[in-house]
């Protein structure tokens, strides 16, 4: 139950800041939390595989924790622009994941997966990963743009940027020299 509610938690904080983000219209905010969503789906993706790790064997909830992770992040995407190769990824990711949960079904008649069929979906699972991660990193390069270009930009007092300052003093230099030929 520990782990449950610490879960329960850190979802809660998430979803905070993806809040306080929109409600800002920070969009670096907006990207970082996609990142964040992304990078955790992928490590639950990670965990349902079926690689060693140290808590032991995955958790045969997850396949449907790890679909509405992937619904919930959906909608965010959508908003970055039309054909975003983020999409495509997180399309591609989904697709692995329902493979992986029809893969995981058991012959329960309740149909709850048990461990090892979960990780009969290990493969799928793991291609859902890969797809999960490149989102976080395409994402993560949006940020890094957004960034690099926030420090470009000008100065208020007219200046240009300090990256551009030699080429705009030796365009000066040149000018001055083409009006001193004139004269």
């Amino acid at each position: 139950k520990g782990e449950h509610l610490a879960e329960t938690v850190k979802k809660i904080e998430q979803d905070l800041k993806q809040v306080l983000a929109e409600a800002e219209n920070n969009l670096e905010d907006k990207l970082k939390a996609m990142e964040e969503a992304a990078r955790d789906a992928a490590e639950k993706a990670k965990d349902l595989s079926g690689e060693p790790k140290q808590e032991g064997q995955p958790n045969a909830e997850k396949p449907g924790e790890l679909q509405k992770d992937l619904a919930r992040l959906e909608p965010k995407l959508k908003c970055l622009e039309k054909d975003a190769p983020e999409m495509k990824q997180l399309k591609d990711a989904q697709q692995a994941v329902e493979e992986g949960r029809q893969k995981a079904q058991s012959q329960d008649p309740n149909g709850k997966p048990s461990e090892t069929d979960v990780q009969k979906g290990g493969p799928s699972f793991k291609r859902a990963q890969k797809h999960l991660e490149e989102v976080a990193a395409r994402l993560l390069q949006r940020r890094e743009r957004l960034v690099k270009d926030r420090e470009i930009r000008a100065t208020d007092d007219g200046e240009a940027p300090k990256e551009y300052r030699t080429l705009v003093d030796r365009y000066y230099q040149a000018l001055s020299e083409d009006l001193e030929e004139q004269k």
